[in-house]
């Protein structure tokens, strides 16, 4: 039994077993994701039919050598590398596009790539807690198939921010600690470059938790740990108050300045070229900032199982109905939870951890923002907080707080272990005793009222229920019990195994948000149909009227057309403007944009602001006939809201006297992503209107002279022609590009040289 006993103690659960428990977390990973990993399954919803589209689309560019500015394919046209989903600038999708080949196929690789870089940053964050690598699986595991991944494994981008989160702030303590500003160079970078494929509201929350974090290691130190070895800050950065203060100030600096220099291009273009050209730009109503997705109350109650916030699809009028099912789980894994509360138990005079889980109650306090006021004062008080929606995106910190609190619990086993001692264990033991009622009940309360259930699986989620929060209860029991070094170190391994099945039934039941089987053949279809081209000229001026989702049932949008390169006029885009929408609903005003003919002349074009009572009364014209062509002040486009706001004026009756556009023919076309160039023949002075969308930074040449892109019919280009041939030349040049491309790539590849020596170090042998 004592060879046993060091046999998984040295070489499967010893200290330096932690590429081991990399291993062992990744086969769980895969074996949880297997459908996936084998081919079986595909993703749904946004991954079906946003976030697979757009990692096509950046790597088919980045494989003819270049980057994706505009994407003339969608909506008439949108400056894409705005989005800060899409990755346009990110060398992480654009090396693993490379690397993986940028098909549909493909992708399934690289979304669970940045999914799994989330388990192997919370192994880094265990192991710079002094946490040992068998506890460090158990919380990993745990971590990779909380309620954020599984409600949000749809929303790549989400994935991705939450997966930076523990390397950011893993780099950021490193700093603190050992007062050394390059782990926070590191933060900086890593956090940059997860915004520039991240979701812009997780990026803007994580720097400001990684503030509060800094502030929390100030002034709450951690408990000395055994042996009167400091656990907290080291002894020599006591020196004084405002030497600590200074350093603190200086990591955030750096992390900051560094983090901005990354993520530069992806936001100074969303600032600067979606000015004018779609609503997304400006704050948010605070209205919808607030409620919009807000974490209901109840939903509280899967921190016992995930599978209530399942249930919720098919109970959405009954069981928190404002929030979105993918909004609506904070389960982080019964034996995690466990954990967490027995690490502030078992110190309860512990400043830091009290910290971490006030952070993580805030966290879920700004999450219901319909039920507690947090969120609207954060709104009120912090400009930044205006920018987005979504407030349930909040609880993604409470389950991070939770898993550091888990890793704190860890330890405190671990040293039990070691040293014989099982008093620790007795007081997890109490733990479990009061959460594993309370979690069962709460769940049952939940769930018998329900009037649409899933019957088979019901069974399965109670059967997970009982098994994962009762078999915690029961191994905790054995390692209080049997002070045995064997005995111990074996229930550890069924821990693992538990937390393990945990995991795996919990991506089972959560495959309604994850997976689906259905769309299979059409992810084939798509990658027979893709097309790697991105010149426009062999199919004219073709564009269809929308991307509809074949496969489905319903009418549902999608992004097809970057993967076919058959360009649309009405796809799924989040860069919104209302008059684009509104045309796209209009047959006759849609008509001007589609087909193979879509530019058009008028001799005569009227100024009129671009507000909705005029394009309502513009539209008007278009019930009998095609509209007359109008065009706006650049000013106007650019410092307004399209579509938002009203105006009156005497030009409303004047625009109705107006002749309607007639089509003209072109010659000679080269159609490319950022630029457009043709023949007309003009049969007198007047305007040309092009029927692809308007931005700032389109510029043009007629005849070889430079002239004015004008803003037309609300949403297009429009450019003053002569009598006879005219030779139109339109070119995209976005403000700052791609010189701030080279100055984030350029950072982060400072960040990487400064930091060999340091991996050198790493790496190097102890002797």
């Amino acid at each position: 039994m004592r060879r046993i006993a060091d046999f998984l103690r040295d070489d499967i659960l010893g200290q330096g077993s932690w590429l081991f428990s990399a291993v062992m977390t990744t086969l769980v990973f895969l074996l949880c994701n297997h459908a996936l990993v084998l081919g079986r399954a595909v993703g749904r919803w946004d991954v079906d039919g946003q976030y697979m589209q757009y990692y096509v689309l950046v790597c088919d560019f980045f494989r003819a050598g270049r980057l994706l500015y505009w994407d003339p394919w969608t909506n008439g046209g949108i400056p894409l590398m705005g989005d800060p989903q899409v990755g346009a600038f990110s060398p992480v999708t654009l090396v693993l596009g490379w690397v993986l080949g940028g098909s549909p196929s493909s992708f399934v690789k690289y979304w669970l790539f940045m999914w799994w870089l989330g388990g192997m940053g919370m192994l880094l964050m265990a192991r710079h807690l002094k946490a040992p690598p068998w506890g460090a699986f158990l919380v990993s595991v745990s971590f990779l198939f909380c309620g954020v991944y599984t409600g949000h494994a749809e929303h790549t981008s989400i994935v991705i921010s939450f997966s930076a989160l523990p390397w950011i702030v893993w780099r950021l303590d490193k700093s603190l600690k050992t007062r050394n500003l390059l782990p926070a160079l590191q933060a900086g970078a890593i956090w940059g470059a997860s915004a520039l494929c991240g979701y812009p509201a997780l990026t803007l929350i994580t720097g400001c938790f990684c503030a509060l974090w800094g502030l929390g290691r100030l002034v709450m130190p951690d408990e000395p740990r055994t042996g009167g070895v400091p656990g907290g800050i080291p002894s020599q950065e006591m020196r004084g108050k405002q030497r600590k203060v200074g350093f603190l100030i200086a990591a955030l600096t750096v992390m900051a300045v560094v983090g901005v220099l990354v993520l530069l291009p992806t936001y100074f273009s969303f600032l600067v070229e979606g000015a004018g050209h779609h609503t997304r730009v400006g704050v948010v109503e605070k209205e919808e900032a607030v409620w919009a997705n807000a974490l209901h109350p109840g939903a509280v109650a899967t921190f016992s199982s995930n599978f209530l916030s399942i249930l919720q699809m098919n109970n959405p009028d009954s069981l928190w109905p404002y929030t979105d099912v993918s909004m609506s789980s904070i389960y982080g894994g019964a034996f995690m939870t466990l954990l967490a509360v027995f690490a502030l138990a078992a110190a309860p005079r512990n400043r830091w951890r009290w910290w971490l889980a006030f952070m993580g109650i805030m966290a879920l306090a700004c999450a219901m923002g319909k039920a507690l006021p947090l969120r609207s004062c954060l709104y009120d008080w912090f400009y930044p907080m205006r920018f987005f929606r979504h407030a349930a995106l909040f609880r993604a910190y409470y389950l991070f707080a939770l898993s550091v609190l888990a890793l704190y619990g860890i330890r405190i086993l671990a040293d039990a272990i070691r040293q014989g001692d099982g008093a620790p264990w007795k007081r997890l033991f109490h733990v479990a005793l009061v959460l594993t009622p309370l979690a069962i009940v709460t769940y049952i309360a939940i769930w018998m009222p329900l009037p649409n259930r899933y019957g088979t699986e019901d069974v399965s989620a109670v059967l997970h229920l009982l098994f994962v929060w009762g078999g915690a209860v029961g191994l905790i029991q054995v390692c209080r019990r049997y002070g045995d070094a064997p005995c111990r170190w074996a229930a550890v391994i069924l821990l693992g195994v538990l937390v393990s099945v945990d995991a795996f039934v919990c991506a089972d039941l959560a495959k309604r948000t994850i997976l689906d089987h259905r769309f299979l053949e059409r992810w084939k279809d798509l990658d027979r149909m893709h097309s790697r081209s991105i010149d426009l000229t062999a199919n004219g001026l073709r564009r269809e009227e929308s991307a509809f989702n074949r496969h489905s049932p319903k009418k549902q949008l999608n992004n097809d057309q970057m993967i076919t390169k058959v360009p649309v006029f009405n796809a799924y885009a989040t860069e919104i403007n209302d008059f684009h929408l509104a045309m796209a609903a209009n047959p006759r005003l849609r008509s001007l944009a589609t087909g193979t003919n879509r530019i058009w002349f008028s001799p005569v074009a009227m100024e009129v602001p671009p507000v909705r009572k005029v394009f309502e009364a513009w539209e008007g014209l278009a019930s009998q006939d095609l509209p007359p062509l109008v065009i706006h002040d650049r000013q106007a486009l650019v410092k307004g809201q399209p579509g938002l706001t009203r105006e009156d004026g005497s030009w409303v009756d004047t625009m109705r006297m107006l002749p309607p556009v007639k089509s003209v023919s072109i010659e000679n076309l080269q159609y490319g992503p950022d630029e457009m160039a043709f023949l007309v023949e003009c049969p007198e002075d007047g305007w040309l209107l092009v029927t692809d969308r308007w931005a700032k930074n389109w510029s043009v040449e007629v005849n070889s002279r430079e002239e004015t892109v004008y803003g037309a019919d609300f949403i297009f280009r429009a450019v003053k022609v002569s009598k006879g041939p005219n030779a139109i030349r339109f070119t995209y040049r976005p403000l700052g590009l791609p010189w701030l491309v080279y100055l984030s790539w350029g950072t982060l590849a400072s960040a990487c040289i400064a930091s060999l020596p340091f991996a050198h170090r790493a790496a190097a042998p102890r002797v």
